[in-house]
């Protein structure tokens, strides 16, 4: 009797050591993945588990200590029926994912693009324009060239406002073609695929932040070591495939939230996507010049500076989710290199093709102010950028008394 409690003790001992070892994982999730999680993803995935684990192994030894059997018997039924219950009622409670899972084939064809990974913004609006009397510009670049203020109006549109009461004419069409997540690679292909038929007058271009980031080959968005045609960097695509139906999305999260180890920040001061940045441009450069097309370059304002605060800090998306991966992340010096390296090859280009130039990036100032994140605006510096292409483009006499 006294071997059979003291293997059964021993083994609620060595069943505690195994409980105490998942539970304990559970407080140190991955927190890049974790902060993306909706509010009931959280309850779920990591709450649950921190309340549950104690709570499961706590009946347990209440039910070993019980000496009526039928009683034992009893809870341990309710045990079995609530964690049946938890897996009938998980769809509900993680709704959100549950809609979006039935929705996927819909947004693969709606959103996502085989070559362009983004489908690339819709070209109808250049079929109203006069062919003979009319000015075209056309913005290409990332995010930071297609997002609008609150009142839902970009740079580009706010540009064309400009200009039109500048020169006192309604024939300067301003587009706006830029694209979150989109390199100078996606761009050219765009360009070259959709655009540069339709001849515009003029290309204004703006890439930094997205070229950069392609150099992050550790991060979880890339799939290999870099790559020149950026074929190892994934970005809104990997979501395509991440998640393998009901469980497997489950169990994608699980890993996520259980046992992470630190990353090792780590620091650099060479990129090798320069050079592949420099020969897109240079290609859409070429294309321009056959067409009689001007080119504008810009540089890409952003926040980032040698000496940042902790509030400034908190809210680059780059250094805090793109540039990190399982085991190392970037630091925010490499990120102030990057980014300044990044806009000192636009102006190098600009200077060795002889093409148009704006240094955009000293207009903004590095504030909280005029960013939302490292490169994204406030509604002011929206009315800052506008302003600032519109009178440079005048200085520089982008548009001649001929194209008016």
């Amino acid at each position: 009797m006294k071997i059979k409690k003291l293997l059964l003790w021993s083994s609620l001992l060595l069943l505690g050591v195994f409980f105490f070892y998942i539970w304990y994982g559970f407080l140190y999730p991955d927190i890049y993945y974790v902060s993306n999680f909706s509010i009931s993803g959280k309850l779920i995935y990591l709450w649950m588990p921190r309340i549950l684990i104690p709570s499961v192994y706590l009946i347990i030894i209440i039910i070993v200590l019980i000496k009526n059997r039928k009683t034992a018997r009893n809870i341990t039924i309710m045990i079995i029926v609530f964690i049946l219950l938890a897996v009938l009622v998980y769809p509900i409670l993680d709704i959100n994912y549950y809609l979006k899972s039935k929705l996927r084939n819909r947004i693969i064809t709606e959103q996502f693009h085989p070559y362009l990974q983004l489908n690339p913004p819709s070209i109808n609006q250049l079929d109203t324009v006069p062919v003979n009397k009319s000015f075209k510009i056309f913005c290409l670049g990332g995010s930071t060239t297609e997002f609008k203020d609150s009142k839902g109006m970009g740079w580009p549109e706010k540009l064309e406002k400009e200009l039109r009461g500048i020169y006192n004419s309604d024939s300067i069409y301003v587009f706006n073609f830029g694209m979150q997540w989109y390199t100078t690679l996606h761009t050219l292909i765009n360009y070259e695929a959709n655009l540069r038929h339709y001849k515009p007058d003029v290309i204004i271009l703006m890439h930094n932040i997205n070229d950069f980031q392609e150099n992050t080959d550790f991060s979880y968005l890339s799939k290999g070591r870099f790559r020149e045609d950026y074929g190892h960097f994934m970005g809104p695509s990997a979501n395509i495939f991440k998640y393998y139906g009901f469980f497997g999305n489950s169990w994608t999260r699980i890993k996520q939230v259980w046992h992470h180890k630190q990353r090792i920040t780590f620091e650099q001061d060479s990129f090798p996507g320069l050079e592949p940045f420099t020969r897109n441009i240079n290609t859409l450069i070429d294309l321009a010049l056959m067409d009689n097309t001007k080119v504008v370059l810009l540089t890409q304002p952003n926040i980032y500076s040698e000496n940042m605060d902790d509030q400034i800090k908190k809210i680059c998306i780059l250094i805090n989710m793109g540039a990190v991966g399982k085991d190392k992340k970037w630091g925010f010096k490499t990120a102030y290199i990057g980014m300044n390296l990044y806009n000192e090859k636009i102006k190098a280009i600009s200077e060795n093709r002889m093409t148009y130039f704006i240094d955009l990036e000293k207009y903004v100032p590095k504030s909280l102010l005029y960013f939302t994140d490292e490169v994204h605006y406030t509604d002011t510096t929206f009315n800052i950028i506008s302003k600032t292409l519109a009178e440079e483009i005048v200085k520089l006499k982008v548009i001649t008394d001929k194209n008016k």
